[in-house]
């Protein structure tokens, strides 16, 4: 937060982001450990990013990285 503001750039809240999505998809799995985070986390984080680099919905992309397709729609369409 400190960073954001001094600098005055966008905080990404991929934290935040990462709980919700793991309360309300316990079934995909986005950590490896405690903290490193699998495929298909990986992929959440990439998705949030490009949300909030392009302000384009991540729903519209075709790729799907390295992992099963089902899951990567689901996380697609959660970042809305």
């Amino acid at each position: 937060d400190l960073a954001a503001k001094k600098t005055d750039i966008e905080k990404s809240n991929n934290g935040t982001i990462a709980y919700e999505f793991e309360k309300t998809h316990p079934n995909i799995k986005i950590y490896e450990d405690d903290q490193h985070p699998s495929k298909e986390g990986a992929f959440l984080n990439a998705c949030i990013f490009y949300k909030m680099l392009t302000h384009k919905n991540p729903s519209e992309l075709k790729f799907n990285g390295d992992i099963n397709a089902e899951n990567a729609i689901t996380i697609k369409n959660f970042i809305h």
